[in-house]
């Protein structure tokens, strides 16, 4: 007879919901791979997988990815009926934080998910002259402090924190998205390499040292 009271695994977003923090290195298994390292973490948004822009694909397969240290590039589709292909850049973090805390944050030098598609976002992260009322308009966790002439962005308790390093304090916040997935590494059974693969964080399930 089957038990259905079998308790499973807690997977690891209800370890990171309760632990408020991952890292990087840490070890995790899913349903496909028995045993996988955390190499790092994405921004990502699990409402709309095509937050970064409306007319974009974002794929988890690493099938023609190239994992670069601190960023992952892969081709990304512009449009089904296109065939043209480009590269998209995604930087990788090596922890995250789930904090209540807000944070004011210098815009300029912070990876926000939710402004990728913004002009004066982008402008102001080039230093190309972005139009600031425009900017504040358009987001109101922006707040412009016109004394000092910056900008900053003022971080909402629903978000994810995260951090280039893991030595990285509390308030050096690198990034912040509304949710993440999760680039881990592996032996290859067939090649003998180290493969890399990108899961959402409740599909996998952390295994002890």
């Amino acid at each position: 007879m089957i038990n259905y009271n079998i308790m499973m695994p807690r997977n690891l977003l209800e370890i990171f919901h309760e632990n408020k923090e991952l890292k990087s290195g840490t070890l995790v298994g899913s349903t496909l791979i028995g045993k996988f390292e955390i190499y790092g973490f994405i921004p990502y948004n699990d409402i709309d997988n095509a937050d970064i822009d409306s007319n974009s694909y974002f794929p988890l397969s690493m099938i023609s990815a190239i994992i670069a240290a601190d960023r992952i590039a892969f081709p990304i589709v512009k449009n089904q009926f296109e065939s043209a292909e480009k590269h998209i850049i995604v930087p990788i973090y090596r922890k995250i934080r789930y904090s209540s805390d807000v944070h004011k944050l210098l815009l300029k030098k912070t990876y926000v998910y939710s402004l990728l598609n913004n002009d004066n976002y982008k402008r102001l992260r080039n230093d190309r002259n972005p139009v600031l009322s425009q900017l504040k308009a358009s987001c109101s966790q922006v707040s412009v402090d016109k004394d000092m002439n910056q900008v900053y962005y003022i971080t909402s308790p629903n978000e994810i924190l995260m951090y280039k390093k893991m030595s990285y304090s509390i308030d050096c916040v690198s990034a912040v998205a509304p949710s993440f997935l999760v680039v881990c590494r592996f032996i290859n059974s067939v090649t003998g390499g180290i493969s890399y693969t990108i899961y959402p964080p409740e599909d996998l399930f952390p295994l002890s040292k």
